[in-house]
């Protein structure tokens, strides 16, 4: 099997599971017929001669196996399987699964030790919520972030780890009231919850040619479990923030270095801020991902324009660390943020921060700042008592480099408290009445006079598109820039607009379930769009590879153009049914 094969399978989990959500009649079949379609995926491979058609080839097969196990209850995955033998795997192909199980379980013993007890206790043995909260004295919502960061770290190591994915499903069953478990083989049970636990979650993996680096993407936290937090306590910082990291710190050489804070690249998350704070979050007893975070922030559903007198330019579309968003996240959320935002930028003297900043390092809490062109960068360590500071900035990559703590800001937010998050159904409620009011209103709350938001929004960029030779000589390259950055954006926020949503519509019930449902395949579909446009030899909305403004002719400009506009038609039809959806939630 070729690796991208595998690769796709797995890239594609959110697809099926969403088609599998919208179309379903029994929202409890959901796991078994997304392994059912993966099975399918995988009989039929031979027939599939152009994997750039994948996207459309899965969504066919999910469709079609929806509309069977709607017709004639669960089928068996060997129902469409080719007209060949199966017989017996040979011996290369006993040792390649082997193998397999070898990595999935060496990826599912890399976790601490309670992670991996809570995934086998929630998905072998059908502990409850409640029973889990008992068993480790949790409240709900820490046992659900306990669990969401085990499958996060789980999907990272199976990144790479897991090749045919297949070979390692097997139909699930539920157990009957009362029943033993059904996988009683310790290396069944390492199998199912490897894979099941990333299925489950819907996990997504990084496209082939992707530069996200595994290693660096979902290290592991080391938990102090008996006191709870960090080796080494700073008297700065109250016992209680202290208890909010699961980090371990090393010191050593004069420097103090928070472990396991993932790495920032482009283009995976172009909104710097939600990557940002992600990676301040993955070390912490409450960490939110990055589809989490643009969703409840309703970065995820915005389409914003800078538009101003003097300087008409401005590639600000993703930028997410304004009041707005940050209150909404930590609405959402819970955590309790402090954010600093200095007067002068050109001077913005950090130094008079150097020990709150060295406090929450040494309490294992990233700080959120600006690294290099105003893009938002993760704080996690210090050396030279804080003359230095250790940074994850999204242009650097590799190990860890020091910067002189003169050379960061103008912006500061630290992590310092956290109370209950918002109930599922009311994050949810929130988070799309954040969307429509993003879609419909014509300014944004923050600096009213410069950004556009949604149709006005759309509409301003279009004006300049539609009459690029009223723009002077000298701002066009600036103003490509500006649209490149804009569309990117947009791909990038559409695509976690599907992902959340699918998320969402797993909390809700009802006709609110089936229209977020809804709401999230045209995003889908949107993204794919944008991305299959993106992808045309010639494209000019490619902020890496596209051509200078001199190749922008009146064709390409008319080409890109539709299809812009043709996405702005796919987010009304979106907001239309989210608007819905409020209405259904707010009964």
């Amino acid at each position: 099997m070729h690796p991208d094969f595998d690769a796709l399978v797995l890239a594609h989990v959110d697809t099926i599971r969403r088609i599998g959500r919208s179309r379903l009649r029994r929202r409890d079949e959901l796991d078994d017929f997304t392994q059912d379609v993966i099975a399918r995926v995988y009989a039929n491979r031979e027939r599939l001669r152009d994997l750039g058609r994948f996207p459309q080839w899965v969504a066919a097969i999910a469709r079609n196996t929806s509309s069977k196990w709607n017709g004639k209850g669960i089928p068996l995955p060997v129902g469409d399987l080719p007209d060949r033998p199966v017989g017996e795997p040979d011996s290369h192909a006993r040792l390649e699964g082997a193998e397999r199980s070898l990595r999935v379980a060496q990826a599912l013993g890399d976790l601490e030790e309670s992670d991996r007890d809570m995934l086998v206790a929630h998905y072998m043995d059908d502990a409850t919520y409640a029973e889990l909260e008992r068993e480790y004295g949790l409240s709900r919502s820490a046992v659900a972030m306990r669990l969401q960061r085990a499958r996060q770290r789980l999907r990272g190591r199976l990144r790479h780890a897991v090749v045919g994915l297949a070979a390692l499903l097997a139909p699930r069953r539920e157990r009957a009231f009362g029943a033993p478990s059904m996988h009683s083989s310790t290396l069944t049970r390492v199998i199912f919850v490897g894979v099941g636990a990333a299925c489950i979650a819907g996990a997504t993996l990084a496209p082939p040619g992707s530069s996200m680096n595994p290693n660096d993407a979902t290290p592991a936290a080391r938990v102090d479990l008996a006191l709870g937090r960090p080796g080494g306590k700073d008297s700065r910082m109250s016992s209680s923030q202290d208890r909010l990291s699961l980090a371990k710190i090393t010191r050593e050489n004069g420097s103090v270095v928070i472990d396991g804070v993932p790495s920032l690249s482009f283009p995976g998350k172009m909104c710097t801020y939600a990557g940002a704070l992600e990676a301040a979050m993955a070390v912490t007893a409450h960490p939110y991902d990055y589809t989490d975070l643009m969703g409840v922030s309703g970065l995820a559903f915005r389409v914003r324009w800078y538009d101003a007198d003097g300087r008409k330019w401005c590639p600000s579309a993703s930028v997410g660390e304004f009041p707005e968003e940050a209150a909404a996240i930590a609405k959402a959320t819970g955590w309790k943020g402090s954010a600093i935002l200095f007067d002068d930028w050109a001077n913005p003297d950090v130094g008079r921060y150097a020990s709150r900043i060295t406090a929450a390092v040494n309490a294992g809490l990233p700080v959120v700042t600006y690294a290099g062109a105003l893009n938002c960068a993760t704080i996690y360590g210090y050396t030279d008592d804080g003359e230095q500071l250790y940074i994850r900035s999204y242009f650097n990559q590799a190990e860890p480099v020091a910067w002189d703590m003169e050379k960061v800001g103008p912006m500061l937010e630290f992590l310092e408290g956290h109370t209950e998050a918002m109930e599922p159904r009311a994050a949810v409620a929130t988070s799309l009445s954040i969307a429509v009011d993003h879609w419909r209103v014509e300014h944004g709350a923050w600096d009213v006079g410069r950004y556009l938001y949604g149709e006005a929004a759309y509409d301003r960029w279009f004006a300049y598109l539609d009459d690029m030779d009223g723009i002077p000589s000298e701002e066009l390259e600036e103003f490509r820039h500006v649209s490149l950055w804009t569309y990117e954006s947009l791909l990038d926020a559409r695509r976690e607009a599907a992902a959340y949503l699918g998320r969402a519509a797993d909390t809700l019930t009802g006709d609110a379930r089936a229209t977020v449902a809804r709401a999230s395949d045209v995003y889908q579909a949107e993204h794919d769009l944008l991305m299959e446009s993106m992808s045309r030899e010639g494209a000019l909305m490619h902020r890496t590879h596209g051509p200078g403004i001199a190749a922008w002719t009146s064709e390409g400009l008319a080409r890109e153009r539709a299809v812009l506009a043709q996405a702005a038609e796919m987010e009304a039809s979106a907001i239309a049914e989210l608007t819905r959806a409020v209405a259904l939630l707010d009964d």
